[in-house]
């Protein structure tokens, strides 16, 4: 699982879709009233679908935790604070 900052989030979706990764690409939608997240991973599978995630999250991470895209392969998770995509990831990815 490879953790990616800010810019190369933005390049690869600009590269997939040229302008997703504009500043007014509904792609940034999860940040609105949120703080922008600035480390990025892909996670092919995990146990988010739990009644237990959203609420573990906001108890367990310092800062917020943001699903940009979710398909059938798996999701593209942001996170505002590094420190927790660490125990983040132990808890919830598969």
């Amino acid at each position: 699982m490879e953790v990616i900052d800010r810019d190369r989030f933005r390049a690869y979706f600009d590269w997939l879709h040229s302008g997703m990764g504009d500043d007014d690409s509904p792609l940034w939608i999860p940040e609105q009233d949120r703080a922008a997240s600035q480390w990025f991973m892909f996670v092919p599978q995990g146990g988010w679908d739990s009644d237990d995630f959203w609420p573990w999250c906001r108890q367990h991470c310092q800062g917020h935790v943001l699903c940009y895209s979710a398909s059938e392969d798996g999701a593209w998770w942001g996170f505002e604070c590094r420190e927790d995509m660490v125990l983040w990831s132990l808890k919830w990815v598969g």
